[in-house]
């Protein structure tokens, strides 16, 4: 407790003394650094699901080490009512070239690609030949005819690289290996913008479909972004009102709102330095990063509301209530770096560094700022909500209990709780991805 109370006095020094020093640091590592870390990048590749240094997980690398990736492959498909003719078929060998040409594409099977192979009989030997089905196209109706019937009459290519009814052609879309997983993610963009210029062109009924986990995840990893987005502008709207409701004034919650702001902003630059993206479970550290900043800055907004920041001894117990409170935080998140799962290591991680730029802004930042501020003290402001808490702990006492009860006997439920991991019902049924999966 003493070294607690010794760590926080000479926190508060440093606070009076060196907030220039350190405003002036903020301001440079976030104009010259802060550029740096848009775009925001989401890292959610399943690798960041599995448990590492298991006998699963050990077994699983050495069969895709010498078998390859079944997560590699993405499947494009076209469809059009009357497929086999030239126009079409050459729109398959075309796109099929531009798809192989790609990096990172280690091959594009389809119609175009696959070899096929053919008996003929040649000075009375059997000869064998072989070379892609549409390695050259037909002039005829009766050319195009006996195509499609050698294409349909092949069973190693329907329901591989053509549907049974001879409508639908797929592209079998491989991966180089090690491609790393944001290239992965700009190819899938690549081959939609592919779709989308090919879709505009192409015969009257055509319609492309895209589909595969690397086509999963990249929707997902870009409506996470846009989540990430739009929930930290929303978010932050919220917060300017709710404590500009709460104070009346605006430079309070304006102080209130650079708290979260610069708590996130350090957080952001430290991840960029460290070289760490988020992660499909770590996107919601920024919130946590958001609402500990908040928690911790409240409690000097409070004092300078009430007229009591000035008051050292008032000071010294807000600094140590912050130095506990942060403390026991990030032991308990970087508890998490204990586990196997790499995604789960990243959380601890993150939360325990975000906690920490939350009780740091609210002493450094947060602190100095407000007695710099001019507010007419209300030294009643504290007492109204200590009534009311009184007053409902004293009123509705049994009430409160019973719902306490019932939490405590709800986690009893824990045992029975199911965890989804199903990509396909992450979305609804009339999404692009949900059709493609149907169609596919």
């Amino acid at each position: 407790m003493s070294l607690i109370e010794h760590l926080a006095t000479i926190c508060r020094k440093a606070a009076d003394r060196f907030f220039p020093i350190v405003w002036l640091a903020l301001a440079a590592t976030f104009l010259f650094v802060g550029p740096s870390i848009f775009h925001l990048k989401i890292n959610n590749t399943l690798a960041t699901l599995l448990e590492e240094n298991t006998p699963q997980e050990k077994i699983d690398r050495s069969i895709k080490e010498t078998f390859g990736d079944l997560d590699e492959i993405t499947i494009l498909v076209y469809h059009h009512p009357n497929l086999f003719d030239r126009e079409n078929l050459a729109l398959i060998r075309e796109i099929t070239g531009t798809i192989a040409a790609i990096d990172g594409i280690r091959n594009c099977f389809s119609l175009s690609s696959t070899p096929f192979f053919r008996n003929r009989k040649e000075n009375g030997q059997s000869v064998i030949e072989s070379a892609p089905l549409l390695d050259t196209l037909p002039e005829t109706p009766d050319g195009l005819a006996q195509l499609r019937q050698d294409a349909l009459g092949n069973r190693l290519f329907v329901n591989n690289i053509i549907s049974p009814d001879g409508c639908t052609a797929a592209f079998n879309i491989i991966f180089e290996p090690d491609v790393e997983p944001f290239r992965k993610e700009a190819i899938i963009r690549e081959i939609r913008g592919l779709m989308r210029e090919r879709q505009a062109s192409c015969p009257k009924g055509g319609i492309f479909h895209l589909t595969g986990m690397h086509s999963f995840m990249e929707i997902t990893g870009r409506t996470m972004q846009i989540d990430v987005e739009v929930f930290s502008i929303l978010s932050l709207l919220l917060l300017f009102f709710a404590l500009l409701a709460i104070f009346r004034n605006v430079r309070m919650a304006v102080v209130g709102l650079a708290s979260a702001l610069v708590s996130n902003g350090l957080l952001f630059v430290t991840l960029h330095l460290l070289g760490r993206n988020l992660s499909i479970s770590t996107t919601p550290v920024p919130a946590i990063t958001m609402g500990l900043a908040l928690a911790y800055s409240l409690h000097f907004l409070v004092a300078k509301h009430e007229g009591k920041i000035q008051v050292p001894e008032e000071a010294q117990e807000m600094f140590v209530g912050a130095f506990f409170s942060a403390l026991t935080s990030i032991i308990g998140f970087l508890s998490l770096c204990l586990n196997s799962i790499p995604t789960l290591q990243d959380f601890g991680l993150y939360a325990a560094l975000g906690t920490f730029f939350a009780g740091w802004t609210a002493l450094f930042v947060t602190y100095p700022l407000l007695k710099l501020i001019r507010h007419r003290p209300h030294p009643r402001f504290a007492r109204r909500f200590k009534f009311l808490l009184r007053f409902a702990t004293a009123r509705f006492r049994p009430l409160i209990l019973a719902v306490g009860v019932v939490f405590l006997f709800s986690g009893l439920l824990i045992a029975r709780m199911e965890v989804q991991t199903d990509y396909y019902k992450y979305y609804m049924k009339s999404s692009p991805m949900t059709r493609a999966v149907d169609f596919v």
